[in-house]
């Protein structure tokens, strides 16, 4: 059966958006956007469909079928038709050329190429989606993974008063503002806004740190069961190299372990 990223956990839902430097813009610190693909195959969504349809679909009958509606597609755009892909939208040819002179021949029209207008159904699902990570493409902070030192767990489980090591990328303390902070969650599972509310991890708890690699002891009295973002704030870049502004960045949901007595 062919792997089958449709079936994920929450937790790997993520939308990465990845932030490049505009260089033709007149304003500093202007990006744009690029979404880290995550591919599904032709060959995952049948297999995904074999898995969940209950009236027993066959799957070889849906390859084939995939393959007809696929060879009809490609007849029509080599007739260059406008084609409605199942109930999702419309792919049509368009020039893509620049026709210059008075009297322009269709020879001139060297280049052709392919848009797809998307229906309600699509647009409707885009409008709903939020970005869940950014990664500047001049190497903004990342964390990679996130280990509880006390049994060598990586689920985000951790423990009050126990040390913690993060793993990742351009991580290292550095610069007046640079800090670890515990951020409770706000009702949409984010961390609150108000920094007041953040529970700084005191600099002598930090015993490594290194660009890829923090090691700190969890603050004591912490409640079992509490939920945080880890959050890292830094100016860090390399070498002594200070950032303009720190960036901060925040982990995933981390769990504190409840203490179970005797």
């Amino acid at each position: 059966m062919a792997n089958n990223p449709l079936q994920q956990s929450p937790h790997d839902n993520k939308i990465t958006v990845t932030l490049c430097v505009n260089n033709f813009a007149e304003k500093p610190d202007t990006y744009y956007g690029r979404i880290v693909r995550d591919k599904v195959t032709l060959e995952n969504q049948l297999a995904h469909i074999a898995e969940t349809n209950t009236a027993g679909i066959n799957k070889f009958l849906m390859i084939n079928s995939a393959g007809l509606l696929s060879t009809e597609i490609t007849d029509a755009i080599k007739l260059a038709k406008a084609v409605e892909i199942l109930d999702l939208g419309v792919l049509y040819v368009v020039p893509e050329c620049n026709i210059t002179g008075k009297n322009p021949k269709t020879s001139d029209i060297t280049k052709f190429g392919l848009r797809f207008e998307p229906y309600k159904k699509l647009t409707d699902i885009v409008s709903g989606l939020s970005a869940n990570q950014i990664v500047f493409s001049d190497g903004f902070p990342k964390i990679d993974t996130i280990t509880n030192l006390n049994d060598g767990n990586t689920n985000n489980i951790l423990k009050a008063g126990k040390p913690v090591s993060i793993s990742g990328t351009k991580i290292k303390l550095f610069g007046n503002t640079a800090g670890i902070f515990l951020a409770p969650l706000d009702k949409d599972k984010k961390a609150v806004t108000d920094e007041k509310k953040w529970i700084p991890i005191p600099a002598t708890s930090v015993f490594r740190n290194q660009p890829s690699l923090l090691e700190f002891i969890m603050p004591d009295g912490l409640e079992g069961g509490a939920k945080y973002r880890i959050v890292i704030r830094t100016s860090y870049t390399s070498g002594k190299t200070e950032r303009k502004t720190p960036a901060t960045l925040f982990s995933d949901v981390i769990t504190i372990e409840m203490q179970f007595r005797v």
